[in-house]
Parts: C-alpha cells; sequence; structure tokens
C-alpha cells in the first residue's frame, strides 16, 4: 500500500471540483471515495491505494494481461484511511502470481559435460570404444520462494535426464546425469561413436547434451502439483575430436 493524501487534502481535493475536472480530461470514474467526507478536518491520517508493477508480471510480452490484472486487484482492494496512529493494511498476493514471479527467477545451470576415455592432449576418444559421458554440475532439484501479502509459493525444479547428440549418430537418452568414470564402475549412459570426426569433414565432433527438469509448486506449503508451463531444456555443446585407430591383422603362422 503506498500513501497518499492526507483526509484534508482529498477532501479539498473533491470539494474543488478538481477531482471532476481531472477525471473529465483522463476519462474516468468521478465518483470520490466512501465516507470521504468524514476526514475532512484530519491532516495527519493518510489515505492509502495498492500500486501495481509491470515489472513484476512474468511475461513482458502481455502487458494487456497485467492491465486487466491491475484493474481486478484496485477493485477488489480500494483505497482506505489509515488514521495516524494506525498500521495501513497490507494487500494479499495471490499464490500464483507468486509462483509465476518464482518460476521467472529458477537458472537452470548450464549443463557441463565430461567424458571418458579422453586421449591425451586431445581431449578426445576413439571410434567403437565406449565413451561415458556424465554431467559435472548435477544437482538433484532447484528450488526458488517468493512471499508477498501474507502469502509464500516456492517452484521446485527436479532434474529428469538428460539427451546427448552428435552427427550421424542415434541420439542417447540418459535418466539421470551419468557416471564419473572410476575403475569397476558401470554406467547405462555410454555412446559408441561410428563414425571419426575427419570421416564426417571436421576437426572436432560437436556432441550436444540437453537436461531436462520438471517442475512442481506450493502455495503455503500446501503441495499444487505440476507446474502449467514446464522449464525448458537446457542445452550446451563440447567439440570432442573422435578418432581412429588402424589395426592390420596379420597370418602368424
Amino acid at each position: 500500500m503506498t500513501e497518499g493524501d492526507t483526509g484534508k487534502a482529498y477532501f479539498e481535493y473533491v470539494d474543488s471540483g478538481q477531482m471532476a475536472r481531472d477525471a473529465f480530461h483522463l476519462d474516468e470514474n468521478a465518483t470520490p471515495r466512501p465516507g470521504y467526507e468524514q476526514y475532512k478536518d484530519d491532516d495527519l491520517g493518510h489515505w492509502y491505494g495498492a500500486v501495481c508493477s509491470s515489472a513484476n508480471w512474468p511475461d513482458q510480452s502481455d502487458l494487456a494481461g497485467f492491465n486487466t490484472f491491475a484493474l481486478q486487484f484496485f477493485k477488489a482492494h480500494p483505497s482506505v484511511y489509515v488514521p495516524a496512529d494506525q498500521t495501513p493494511p497490507q494487500p494479499p498476493v495471490p499464490p500464483e502470481l507468486l509462483r509465476d514471479i518464482a518460476f521467472k527467477n529458477l537458472e537452470l545451470p548450464d549443463p557441463v559435460l565430461d567424458w571418458n576415455p579422453k586421449m591425451r592432449g586431445r581431449q578426445g576418444t576413439l571410434v567403437n570404444l565406449d565413451t561415458w559421458f556424465w554431467l559435472d554440475n548435477a544437482p538433484t532439484t532447484l528450488r526458488v520462494n517468493a512471499a508477498a501479502g501474507g502469502n509464500e509459493a516456492s517452484v521446485i525444479a527436479a532434474f529428469g535426464g538428460m539427451e546427448i547428440t552428435a552427427p550421424s549418430e542415434t541420439p542417447l537418452n540418459c535418466d539421470g546425469p551419468g557416471t564419473p568414470y572410476t575403475a569397476g564402475a558401470h554406467t547405462t549412459c555410454a555412446l559408441s561413436f561410428g563414425r571419426s570426426s575427419s570421416a564426417l569433414g571436421v576437426e572436432t565432433t560437436p556432441v550436444t547434451v540437453s537436461t531436462t527438469w520438471s517442475g512442481t509448486w506450493l502455495a503455503n506449503g500446501v503441495d499444487q502439483g505440476p507446474l502449467t508451463r514446464q522449464p525448458d531444456p537446457v542445452t550446451a555443446t563440447a567439440d570432442i575430436r573422435v578418432g581412429e585407430v588402424q589395426t592390420l591383422v596379420t597370418d602368424s603362422q
């Protein structure tokens, strides 16, 4: 709520006819606030009104939607008079709006792809050899909270797996962030390249990883289920030199 005129100043504004003239030029309603006459001699208390800022509107391309929301909000929360010794009321903010603000501020990390084997110096791998892939920065969940007007909303994004693609290769889908290579470990996130980079006419093969996320939300701590709009996948590309080893099979007899 924002502080406005004192009771006396507002009464004089209406009584002088200035409000009616201003409303005429702005094509607005000239009806005074209910009960304003009883504060005509009070120059200590103030009128308080709600303020909506489009800067917090989640979809900046939908200002018409913001204007509709603001008009409905002002209608539901008209200006109130607050004596000097009282605290202005705080209008409630819908949890759905807080949810959208939290979603707007959700920052999903860019995936950092690592792999094994890596040839020394060139950091590459080899054709027809299982190449393990994993994420160096694999979070499990992310949470953003937004609170205002007596309500709170939380948006929770859970990592949902990744897809790894490369030219001329079948896409590799991994349920998790992959397993870093160690001796004796096992993984289900490995790709065997069928063609070398040189066979593709490039020095390095672009390997793209796309991470997916599933979003849910809470209103004042109560689970509201999945988000209507889910987070977009996040992608990154690593340039990997895929080489090949020539072998010669001879008759040992």
